[in-house]
């Protein structure tokens, strides 16, 4: 038997930044795609043919067009035979593969040609030979980033690299579809064990076609769609290196980022707000701004200062008095709710008693929210008091433009301080007078009104409205939603309220605004202006 030359190259798996470069152009995004693809196993493309390579230095040295009908990708083995010729591209190391090899990319424009498969060194060692007449001639361990392209479940191309991860294109300069799912530009599959995340490449313009849609109605007016063109450009150019710095792209597909749903969301009225404001950005002090951008104000935004403890003097409180569409909600929570989510949160007051507001900023929006125990009380600042509810059924408050009251829990009304009960019946005519009946607790808790959508409690002190809930035995204020329990919170808006107010910038644009001046409304000093 020949003596085999025996190659195995061990070496660990580098970090992220060693294996990626982040020196690409400025108005060049990397997107991780973590909604739809974050470590999976494989997946189906779509596309009839295909370009693929490694990424350095900004540029991508792809290969020629692969043809296929049903292209897949996968993780490879531990250990292939391999060539010792290379070959400068994908077509001649096609040519010197026979009808055992496969075409393998393990640098920069240099290919090899891989024979088997094979999950051990032992194994490789024995089958070694039967490769020697097709010009394999050395163990190979691959790396830990080795991926395969199959077209039809046949491997047609393999990318074996400790620096770079592969990247695909469309081959014929398209874009690429990926389990049925459209993108512009180039997708990495950034390997981790056995499993990938999916990295879209593009051009900033191209990323913020698929952004818009995703962000704010293509129906709403276009100065409206232009303003949030260009803080959906600042906050991604912002963002870059920044966000996501300890993984392998500039920014998720999330709305912990801005949400991005490639080409399936593109819309032709935002696509044209972003392709007219293109390569226009806000500044201030001739630096691109950190656009927040939120759904709701209820009124007025928010000063960072207040919700992120950091100062930044182009993003202060303003009113937002023209916002026509406020998201307007209800929360209600029992004591005992009340409790759990603080002990959920880690912290200790004994039993909730109480909640209520002890600061607000000039326009109402919450600064501080106490939580009153038995053996104790906490207080909740800035962001931390919409947040600290993600504990409960519903999740995080929508805003921190809310009021509190004492509510009415488990269907009881007290009215033990009234003097008489007034109750209006279906046909809201009729009245009738119960002046014996002084609380619907205690003893009397099984009474039932049931018959009457409305209860007019006219007391000493205050009178109130009870609109029936679908709740046996439970009323509400106002004959607003359902809302039972021992603590109300009425609030409007959604969102953080720092920066620009989607809906306020609607209301703005619709009164006549145009989106340089709806950008300056919401953030405090700054310049418009296309980027050099």
């Amino acid at each position: 038997m020949k003596k085999l030359i025996f190659f195995i190259t061990i070496i660990s798996i580098l970090f992220c930044f060693s294996k990626i470069t982040f020196a690409e152009s400025e108005n060049m995004l990397r997107v991780g795609l973590v909604s739809d693809f974050d470590k999976i196993s494989s997946v189906d493309i779509s596309n009839s043919s295909l370009s693929a390579g490694f990424q350095k230095n900004d540029v991508f040295y792809g290969s020629e067009s692969i043809l296929g009908t049903s292209f897949s990708v996968k993780s490879g083995m531990n250990y292939y035979i391999s060539s010792q010729n290379t070959f400068s591209s994908y077509t001649d190391a096609k040519k010197n593969s026979g009808d055992k090899g496969i075409p393998a990319l393990v640098d920069v424009d240099c290919w090899k040609v891989y024979f088997g498969g094979y999950s051990s060194e032992r194994e490789a060692v024995s089958q070694a030979e039967n490769f020697l007449k097709y010009g394999g001639n050395a163990v190979t361990k691959s790396s830990e980033n080795i991926t395969v392209l199959l077209n039809e479940n046949m491997p047609v191309a393999i990318f074996d690299s400790f620096e770079y991860y592969p990247q695909f294109k469309d081959g014929e300069n398209g874009n690429i579809v990926i389990n049925n799912l459209e993108f512009r530009g180039n997708i990495e599959f950034v390997k981790s064990n056995s499993t990938y995340t999916l990295v879209n490449i593009l051009p900033i313009e191209e990323y913020l076609y698929g952004v818009l849609p995703a962000e704010i109605s293509n129906e709403w007016h276009i100065e409206a769609l232009k303003a949030q063109a260009v803080a959906s450009r600042c906050f991604a150019l912002f963002s870059k290196n920044g966000k996501h710095s300890s993984d392998c792209y500039d920014l998720c597909d999330l709305s912990h980022c801005q949400v991005y749903k490639g080409v399936s969301a593109e819309k032709t009225e935002t696509t044209i707000a972003v392709d007219s404001t293109k390569n226009i950005f806000a500044y201030y002090n001739n630096e691109i701004i950190e656009a927040t951008y939120f759904s709701s104000s209820g009124g007025s935004t928010a000063d960072v200062e207040d919700v992120w403890n950091v100062s930044i003097p182009y993003l202060k409180a303003v009113s937002d008095s023209s916002e026509k569409e406020s998201k307007v909600w209800t929360r209600a929570f029992s004591f005992d709710e009340m409790t759990q989510i603080v002990d959920a949160n880690g912290e200790n007051v004994g039993n909730v008693i109480n909640a209520f507001i002890s600061s607000k900023d000039i326009f109402g929006r919450v600064n501080a929210l106490v939580i009153e125990g038995t053996k104790g009380s906490l207080v909740l600042e800035g962001e931390k008091i919409k947040s600290f509810f993600s504990k409960s059924n519903d999740g995080s408050l929508l805003s921190r433009n809310f009021s509190t009251e004492k509510g009415y829990n488990s269907g009881k009304i007290d009215i033990s301080y009234d003097n008489k009960v007034y109750i209006m019946g279906k046909d809201k005519t009729n009245y009738i007078e119960f002046e014996s009946i002084k609380a619907l607790s205690g003893e009397n808790k099984n009474i039932s009104f049931l018959d009457f959508d409305k209860i007019f409690v006219l007391g000493k002190a205050e009178s109130k409205f009870y609109g029936k809930s679908s709740q046996a035995n439970s009323y509400l204020t106002d004959g607003a939603e359902d809302v039972f329990g021992d603590i109300v919170f009425y609030g409007k808006g959604m969102g953080h309220g720092v920066g620009m107010s989607q809906s306020g910038a609607k209301a703005l644009a619709e009164n006549g605004y145009d989106y340089i001046e709806i950008l300056k409304h919401y953030y405090t000093g700054i310049e418009v202006k296309e980027r050099l």
